[in-house]
């Protein structure tokens, strides 16, 4: 659970740092994201139950948002990169640990 809390972690850093660095408005989804993953990491910290849950269900939904949304932005996309590399690890890794479990 630590690595998927890490990642959630990381995750929310990239999602706070996108949006610091392209404004707020035009990316309220990536920063609702962020805050949602923030708050995941803490729950998964504290073991609450149903978190891993959660974020398979989350980081599968922002996996798709983002692989359909890709191509349509005007602007550098090297972060959104890294929000789908840190999404699909989560995916896989919380997946994983629901299927161990």
């Amino acid at each position: 659970m630590l690595v998927v809390a890490a990642l959630l972690a990381i995750n929310a850093a990239v999602h706070a740092l996108l949006v610091s660095r392209f404004g707020a408005e035009p990316h309220f989804p990536f920063s609702a994201f962020g805050l949602i993953d923030a708050t995941l990491a803490i729950a998964l910290l504290f073991r609450i139950p149903y978190a891993v849950s959660a974020t398979l269900v989350l980081s599968a939904i922002a996996l798709v948002w983002l692989t359909v949304r890709f191509n349509k932005p005007k602007r550098d996309k090297h972060l959104d990169r890294e929000i789908w590399i840190t999404n699909l690890g989560i995916v896989l890794f919380s997946g994983y640990l629901l299927l161990t479990d």
